[in-house]
């Protein structure tokens, strides 16, 4: 069974999520967003692809039109360091782990959520939480389907 390491660098959280926490009927509702580099889903919840390539994938999850959290995807360890470098870039984090599982996810909220008032923040979390790890799934996936066709 395929897992994703997903890492929070602003609370140093740490997780493995498996496939099978996200739905295919998820998946199948997120591939037309990512295909066409972002955009609205989920309520008040926007993305915008930054960067998507066969190795990486950066995204900024938005909620009511302000950016919450940027999200950097590893599938490829050529990239490892280099994505590792732009998510903890500004911050005292050590070097990515050189046997960091495969694919991984490092998130770091925005400024927004310096201002948000406790309540606020509490609603939304898991929700933003799930969100991460669901386009990071949807990213994979449509990533796999692009290199089979290919080949």
């Amino acid at each position: 069974m395929q897992m994703l390491t997903h890492v929070t660098i602003d609370t140093r959280y740490f997780r493995q999520s498996s496939r099978s926490e996200v739905g295919d009927d998820i998946i199948a509702r997120l591939l037309p967003v990512v295909v066409d580099g972002g955009g609205a889903f989920f309520r008040e919840f926007d993305v915008t692809i930054l960067r998507r390539d066969a190795t990486a994938a950066i995204y900024d999850i938005e909620w009511m039109d302000t950016p919450f959290v940027r999200c950097w995807l590893c599938m490829d360890r050529s990239a490892s360091d280099e994505v590792w470098d732009l998510a903890t870039a500004d911050t005292a984090h050590p070097p990515v782990p050189t046997d960091m599982p495969l694919p991984w996810l490092a998130t770091r909220f925005g400024h927004l959520t310096e201002t948000m008032v406790h309540d606020d923040l509490r609603s939304i979390w898991t929700q933003i939480a799930d969100l991460e790890r669901c386009l990071a799934w949807t990213i994979i996936e449509l990533t796999a389907r692009e290199r089979d066709s290919a080949s």
